[in-house]
This record gives C-alpha cells, structure tokens and sequence, in this order.
C-alpha cells in the first residue's frame, strides 16, 4: 500500500494536470457547474429550514437529487452512445439551466410554494446520472491514458472545492428573494461553464470518431470507456473514485456473490446509514435547536466541508498504523461519538464546533477512505468497474434510510435522531466485529492477501 508521503504527493501532480491544455478548459467548465449545483443544493436547505419546513422536507430535498441517478442509470449506457460524450455533456447542463431558470420564477412569484424546488432538485439528478459517466469517458481524450488516474484526481479535487464554496454562497444569499438570486446566479455560471466545453468541440469530434471506429468490430467500447477511468484508479490513492457513477449493470449482481464483497457492502451500508444521517439533519437540527442564520448555516457547512477534505489521504496513516480492522472500529466508535457530542449541544459554542470538525475529518476519512481502500481492493482490479459503481449504487440508495429517519425527526426531533444514530454507529462498529467475527476475520484476511497481491503485481510492473 502506497505510503502518506506518495499518496499526498500526487496533489500537486492532480493539480498541474487540472492546469495543463486543453483539460483546464474542461476543468474550469466542470467545477463552475459544480460549484453552481453545490450552491443550489445548500440554498434550497437553508431556504426551507428557514421557511419552517421539516426535517423530513429537507431529507426529500437530498433524496430526489440522489434517488433519480441510480433510477435512469440503466438508460445511461445507450444514451451516450446514441448522443455522444459532448452533446451528452451539453444537453444535460441545458436541462439543469432550464430547471434552474424556472424554478427563480416560481420562486419570484412564490409559485407552488417548495414544490417547484422538488422538481429542480429531481431535474438535477437525471442530469447527474448521464452527465457523471459522460465525464469519467472521456477523461482519456484529455490527459492520456496514462494519466487518468490524475485526471480523475481532478474530479475529486474539484468536488472537494465545490464542497466548500457552494454552501458559503448559498447560506449567504439564500433569503434573498425567497432564494431566486443563488437560482439565477447558478443558471448564470451553469450556462457560463458551457462556453469552455464549446472551445473543446473538436477535442471531443477527434474522440468521438476514434470511438466510433473502435465499436464497429467492438460494441461495448463505450461501456469500456467508462470503466477505465474507474478500473486505472490505484489502490488506496488520492484518486479513489468518491464520486464514481452510479450505474446499474447485471455485471453488478454477479459481483454480489462473492461472500466477502457482500459482508464489506454491509458494513460500508450500516455506517453511512447511520453515521451519514448527520449530513442530512445538520442542517434542520442547527436551525432548530441552535438558531442559527442563513449565513451561519452557510458556514456550517463548509466548515464541515472543509473538514472533509484530509479524510480520504489520512486514512492510508490510520490502516497502517492500526490496521484495517482496529480501523475500521476505532473510525466509526469516533465518528459516532462525534456526531453524539454535536447532538446534544444547545448552543453553537467550542464544543460543536470541534464536533462538526471531527465528525468532517473522520466520517469522509472512514466512508471516502478506509471503506472505498477496502472495497477496491477486495473486489480485485479485475471488477473494480463494477465494485466502484456497486459502491456508488450503496451510497445513493442510503438516501431512503435518511428519508425514513428524518420523518422519525418530526416526531422527537432532529437532536434526538442524532444522538440515536451517533449511538448506533458506535454499536455497530462494536457489535459487528464482535457478533459477526467469522465474516469478519474473513473479509480482513481477503483484504491483506489482495492488497499483498495489488503490491506485488505493482513491483513486477516497475
């Protein structure tokens, strides 16, 4: 396994190729686009807690933004492959600035109250789900083949910008005008991030007939297309597909025979349904019970954001200093104490800040790190196309738990939801390694002979 040093070097090399021609176009278009749809996400939250909505409104909000990509992915594949990666990419930022400019009228004329964000939201999905996998195919076109690790470096590089200066701009402005200005700011930098992939035209023609040629006597190269960006991702580095598409494939069920596989899904499943239920009632929860504004609701979260972005490089310290199995333990009983410590605070004071600090730094390092090392290596680099979007799949149906525990919130609180997910976690993370230790002993075993394996092969290589 790659060492901290090597895994934190490869930033400033994820950067100077974010920065080389013409993928920087690509780059700049593609984290404007994201920094607009962080913004939304973050003012619509913001806006209906304000407004008085409920938890369990705000966990709706979250839901129909991940729930629609994993329900049009089977139409993924044949969409890019009628359309093309740059017509896929261009319609699918025309559609979010369509739902964008609609939904700032309704907001103006205070038109169908939150329905009209509801519809924006679920519009905003069904472009996710075509427009992520358009991106991941055609990485290669843009930085070679040999360096689309970086490149999907990149991808997460930016997500980790976005993160932060999304909720900043969104908690700011999201009150005013009933939240049609971030509306039409977004639909401003949306249409915007369209210019640089206009300048790119002929970069994606050149691809588009390459890939052309090759599925004359190769049909599946496109769904090969997208796997490569996921399969070159190396193991347990900065590059470790936190934001890989969530495609549904038949492949993926074969996969879920393997016993091992089946027993990390279920505990990758359990901690971020419950470890994850804070990313949902932060919101709701600090405007309730701590009266926080608009803008330090704002704050929040990119604090939390920002706490999030060392997670993923610290946890190749944590498996090898502790392992993997005293990690994945000493992670989640943390995480959960953070999220319990939070919970039961009534002010916004030293100690919730620390809390939400913590709960950033751990719970991003245990789901986006120590879980996604785990899982790539244990599914192989043989499956890592298909481990990578089962992975993906897991994460966005989890969206369900969280609807369900938010509308528990209506009825005992935000804060009593939390503290009770804070508590599960910690169970979990025990009871799971303590009840279930043949699995257990087994996934980990799997684990060290794969990753030995991954080593090797990488020595014979060099």
């Amino acid at each position: 396994m790659p060492s901290l040093q090597a895994t934190t070097a490869k930033t400033p090399r994820a950067i100077r190729v974010a920065l080389t021609s013409p993928y920087r176009r690509l780059f700049l278009g593609e984290t404007l686009a994201t920094a607009a749809s962080t913004a939304v996400a973050s003012a619509l939250a913001i806006n209906a807690v304000m407004n008085g909505a409920s938890a369990f409104v705000v966990a709706l909000l979250v839901a129909l933004i991940a729930v629609p990509v994993v329900v049009v992915s089977p139409l993924v594949r044949p969409t890019i492959e009628r359309y093309g990666m740059y017509r896929t990419l261009l319609w699918t930022h025309g559609l979010v600035v369509v739902g964008l400019a609609a939904a700032a009228a309704c907001a103006l004329t205070k038109f169908g109250a939150l329905y009209p964000f509801f519809v924006l939201d679920a519009l905003i999905g069904i472009a996710t789900a075509f427009h992520g996998p358009a991106v991941f195919a055609s990485l290669s076109w843009f930085v070679g083949e040999e360096q689309v690790p970086l490149g999907i470096a990149t991808v997460n590089l930016r997500t980790a910008i976005t993160w932060m200066a999304g909720p900043l701009f969104g908690g700011l402005f999201a009150g005013v005008a009933n939240g049609a200005l971030v509306l039409l700011a977004a639909a401003a930098v949306t249409t915007l991030s369209m210019l640089p992939l206009r300048t790119l035209r002929t970069t994606f023609v050149n691809g588009q007939r390459d890939l052309a040629e090759r599925q004359q006597h190769d049909p599946g190269c496109v769904s090969q297309s997208i796997a490569l960006g996921i399969a070159a991702a190396e193991v347990n580095g900065l590059c470790m597909l936190t934001q890989a598409p969530a495609t549904v494939d038949r492949r993926l069920w074969s996969l879920l025979k393997d016993r091992d596989v089946r027993f990390a899904l279920i505990l990758y499943g359990t901690s971020y349904a419950t470890l994850g239920t804070f990313t949902i009632l932060l919101t709701p929860w600090a405007r309730a019970d701590l009266h926080l504004s608009a803008a330090a609701l704002g704050t929040v979260l990119s604090l939390r954001s920002a706490a999030s972005m060392p997670g993923p490089l610290l946890s190749g310290w944590f498996v090898r200093h502790l392992g993997m199995s005293r990690t994945l333990v000493a992670l989640g009983v943390a995480t959960g104490a953070a999220v319990t410590t939070v919970a039961i605070r009534t002010h916004w004071d030293a100690v919730a800040v620390a809390g939400v600090v913590a709960y950033g730094a751990l719970f991003y390092c245990l789901t986006s790190g120590v879980f996604t090392t785990l899982f790539t290596v244990v599914v192989g680099p043989g499956r890592r196309a298909e481990g990578a979007a089962l992975f993906a799949l897991v994460k966005a149906s989890s969206s369900i738990v969280f609807v369900a525990l938010s509308l528990c919130a209506r009825s005992w609180g935000a804060s009593q939801i939390l503290t009770w997910c804070g508590g599960a976690g910690i169970a979990s993370a025990v009871l799971l390694r303590a009840a279930a230790r043949g699995p257990w002993n087994r996934l980990m075993s799997a684990f060290r002979v794969q990753r030995e394996l991954a080593v090797l092969a990488a020595s014979r290589e060099h």
